[in-house]
Order: structure tokens, then C-alpha cells, then sequence
């Protein structure tokens, strides 16, 4: 076996009196450390590492929302720098550094060793960018070190099913208390090892269920139910001066259906650019709103005292990803990924495709369509719409639609229409 896969840990997990629902976990810092990296791993690290994992085969294969065919359209599309590809699938992390020390580390990098490189395809200093980290790479540190993310201080951290976590200070009575639980509730106690591949699977829990914990321990399967889309409101005001962008719906009336939607450079850069965001800056984001209850608990415990060293917190809460000198926000749309065609045709599931006008036509013979059926709804992308996309595509494969409210959007125009 490789190394990764000779990596465990050892989880002592109370259960339920009913045996089918994991109440929590006592984990070590090696544990604690790995479980807080998730918040580290770029949206495009972990639609990859879920690909590679998982495989292609439709009866194992996982899907995040939108942003795996938005990943996958990156990998075929012509009209994008080689440098600016590798960058999209393969997106670096600020963490690098401290993911080498992780008993496992999950997360791949792309970058130049030297802190200043651009986006673009020779750094500032001159060097190609290289890949540094290889596909599951694994670099051990010594049993009982800990403290890559974690305070080193801190033997023994409470995980709760929902992924909530905190230092385990205090006795098993006053834990109990803390986790509002009581004598009719616990149930049995188990010592679990988890592997890299139990790893992966709460990876994939953290993303898709409200139970990760219970889903990997008990080999249970349970989804999230997405909840409904609300407009998302701007959580900092240091986001306000995002840059407006275009966008025009290729809609069939009858239906009120999404076909597909028609945008610029800028557009289709934004959206690319999402997958250099990390899960931590979702939540920065987000915040409650991004609907991954798991993830967003992961996010909140880093705030709680005698947790995680004060600078972790400080660059997790406060993320400022890797980019280059034009860029002035998280969300900012001057990444210049794509060269080429100025206008793409975007699908629903955020599928992208340079525009062509004999390939369009194709596309709507083939749905069948009659152009007097054809409308187009041009759309003005900001600050609220742009996080909205975002939310939509972690959960939802038609993330134009749920993002942009598109079926409420058209309701209302055909109202107006009938009010004229």
C-alpha cells in the first residue's frame, strides 16, 4: 500500500440509544487539523480530488451542484491560456505551507515557490509555475505534533455530527451538558479508524449531508435537500465596488425555460473564478446563506476560543486569495482566463462554450424549439446576483435558474405584459 493509504485515525464516537445516529466524536489534533483543511481547498481542488476519487462511472461519481461541469468545461476549453487552465484546475491555496505538515493532506497546489507570482504563465521572478504538490501527496508529521491549524496545547477537540467542533477542556458530564444532551439520549460508545478513503467520504458528507459524522460511521446515505432560493444580501462592504457584468437569457417563452445564456469575456471570467475560491471563503461570503450547514459549522468553530491559532483564524475569516495585480476582491472579474471568442454560450449547469451562430441554431433544432418561441431577457450581474450564482452552483446543477430566480424573473415580466 502507499502511504496514504496506510494513514488512521482513531475516532472514540458516542452513539445514539437507537444505534443509528453519531451524537459526537473525541478526535485528536491530527484529526482536528485534517477536518479544519476542508475550509482551505479551492471549489476546483475539490471537484478534482472528488473526480479522482470517486471516478466517472454514473453509478459513483459525485457531482458538487454546478461547479463539476463548470470544471469539466474548463478542461475542454480551447479559448483559455494553457497557464490560466492548470491554474483553474488545479487552483493554489494560501494554506500550502501548512497543509504539507497534516498527517494527510487532500489538498494539490499549483504555484511558483515565490510568493509574488501573477496569474499568468511566468511568474514576476521568472519561473515557470510547477506543480509542487503531487495528486494525494502526503507528508507525515510526528504522532501527537498537531498543531498545524489547531492550538498545540489542546489534547482531545468534540466534533458533532453536523461538523461543530471545540476543544475538549472539560469532562464527559459537563461535554454532555455543553452538547444539550441527556441520559435518554446517549446510547453506546465505539473506537472507529478512519482512513483516507473514510476521509473523502466526510469530505463528501461536509458538502452533501447535514449528517456527515452518522453517514460515513454508519455507512448511511443521506443528501441535503436544497433549500429555497432567496436573493443573497452582501456581507462586507469592502465587496461593494464589484464590477457590474452582462449577461442575456436565451429563454422559451412558452415554457418560461432557461435554453442557455450568451455573455462576454468578463462574465465567463467571473465564473471561472470560482473555483479559486475556497470553501472558507464561501462562508466569508455566504456566510449562513450558502446552504452547507456542515461546512458553515466548520467555518463558525474556528472562532471558538482555544481552537485555532489566532493567525489561522485571522486568514480564514478575512480570506485574500492568490491573484493577480488587477484584482482588488474575491469576487473580481479581471482574472482574464479566457482568450479568443468574446462571446461564450453558458448552460444552466454553468457548462461553458464559445459562441458560433451555426452552433446555436443546431442546438435549438435539436431541442426542437421554433424561433418565434425564442426570447432574450438581458440580465445585469451584481454584487447580489453574482453571490447568488455562487450559492446556487454548491447545490444546484441549474444554477442560472435557482441562482437568478429565472422562473420567478419571467413570471413577473409576463405579468407586466398582461397589466400593459
Amino acid at each position: 500500500m502507499s502511504r496514504v493509504e496506510d494513514v488512521e485515525f482513531s475516532l472514540n464516537v458516542v452513539l445514539n440509544k437507537q444505534k443509528d445516529k453519531v451524537l459526537f466524536a473525541e478526535v485528536d489534533s491530527d484529526f482536528a487539523d485534517v477536518l479544519l483543511s476542508f475550509l482551505t481547498l479551492p471549489l476546483g481542488t475539490v471537484v478534482r480530488v472528488m473526480k479522482k476519487h470517486y471516478g466517472e462511472d454514473k453509478e459513483t461519481r459525485v457531482n458538487i451542484g454546478s461547479l463539476t461541469s463548470l470544471y469539466n468545461g474548463v478542461a475542454n476549453l480551447n479559448s483559455i491560456t494553457d497557464c490560466s487552465k492548470e491554474m483553474l484546475l488545479y487552483p493554489k491555496s494560501l494554506f500550502k505551507d501548512e497543509c504539507r505538515k497534516l498527517k494527510l493532506n487532500i489538498n494539490e497546489c499549483f504555484a511558483c515557490k515565490k510568493w509574488f507570482c501573477r496569474i499568468r504563465g511566468t511568474c514576476i521572478c521568472g519561473d515557470s509555475k510547477k506543480m509542487e504538490i503531487g495528486a494525494m501527496h502526503f507528508e507525515a508529521t510526528a504522532n501527537g505534533d498537531g498543531g498545524v491549524f489547531t492550538l498545540s496545547n489542546t489534547e482531545s477537540f468534540i466534533i458533532t455530527d453536523d461538523l461543530l467542533m471545540f476543544p475538549h477542556t472539560t469532562g464527559f458530564i459537563q461535554t454532555i451538558k455543553k452538547l444539550q444532551l441527556d441520559d435518554v439520549d446517549v446510547g453506546e460508545t465505539r473506537n472507529v479508524t478512519f482512513g483516507f478513503s473514510q476521509i473523502m467520504d466526510l469530505l463528501k458528507g461536509a458538502l452533501l449531508s447535514s449528517t456527515p459524522l452518522s453517514d460515513v460511521i454508519l455507512k448511511k446515505d443521506r443528501m441535503i435537500t436544497p433549500r429555497k432560493q432567496n436573493p443573497c444580501t452582501a456581507l462586507n462592504r469592502t465587496l461593494y465596488n464589484f464590477k457590474k457584468l452582462n449577461l442575456t437569457l436565451i429563454v422559451q417563452e412558452s415554457s418560461n425555460r432557461l435554453l442557455f445564456a450568451q455573455a462576454g469575456r468578463e462574465m465567463v471570467d467571473f465564473l471561472f473564478g470560482l473555483l479559486e475560491i475556497t470553501l472558507g471563503d464561501v462562508q466569508f461570503l455566504l456566510g449562513s446563506n450558502s446552504c452547507l450547514k456542515s461546512i458553515n459549522n466548520l467555518y463558525e468553530s474556528t472562532e471558538y476560543p482555544g481552537l485555532v491559532k489566532a493567525s489561522t483564524r485571522r486568514r480564514i475569516m478575512q480570506p485574500k486569495r492568490y491573484k493577480c495585480v488587477l484584482t482588488s476582491n474575491i469576487l473580481d472579474v479581471e482574472g482574464a482566463y479566457v482568450k479568443g471568442p468574446k462571446m461564450y454560450n453558458i448552460a444552466d449547469d454553468l457548462t461553458v462554450t464559445p459562441f458560433s451562430t451555426a452552433s446555436t441554431i443546431s442546438i435549438l433544432k435539436g431541442l426542437k424549439i421554433p424561433f418565434s418561441d425564442i426570447v432574450e431577457l438581458p440580465v445585469e450581474i451584481r454584487l447580489q446576483e453574482a453571490l447568488s450564482i455562487l450559492r446556487a452552483s454548491l447545490i444546484s446543477t441549474s444554477a442560472l435558474t435557482d441562482g437568478l430566480m429565472i422562473n420567478s424573473m419571467l413570471r413577473k415580466k409576463r405579468k407586466r405584459r398582461w397589466d400593459e
